[in-house]
């Protein structure tokens, strides 16, 4: 139950600094909400619950591994198992956060106010 949770919460800190990364970047509004979009459909798309990893290209195969929803399905589908590999299940964890934690730490970057030089 525990691994469950930190999958949950590095899902969630991934999906909130993905968020805050559109808000930062994003320079109005309508484009913003036309971001959401573009990047939430691959992250359904590439979970393997739509379509099976084993129909994947090896580009889209290396996309996958670029979604934390990837990670997150990867840490439930291997403690789930019957003799589940913990150090598996510790690197995909490891590998959630660090995503969950990079999209937040750009998104602090991305609104880190740019000083104009003026010449």
């Amino acid at each position: 139950m525990g691994i469950e949770l930190l999958a949950l919460f590095g899902a969630s800190l991934a999906g909130t600094g993905l968020g805050l990364l559109v808000s930062a970047v994003a320079t109005t509004q309508e484009r913003a909400v036309f971001a959401v979009p573009l990047l939430l459909l691959p992250q359904i798309l590439f979970s393997e619950l739509a379509i099976p990893d084993n129909l994947y290209s090896d580009v889209v195969a290396a996309a996958e591994k670029a979604m934390p929803v990837h990670w997150a399905f990867r840490v439930f589908e291997e403690s789930a198992a019957l003799e589940p590999r913990w150090h598996m299940v510790a690197l995909f964890l490891l590998v959630l956060l660090a995503m969950g934690v990079a999209l937040v730490a750009a998104a602090t970057v991305a609104l880190i106010p740019r000083r104009e030089i003026v010449t």
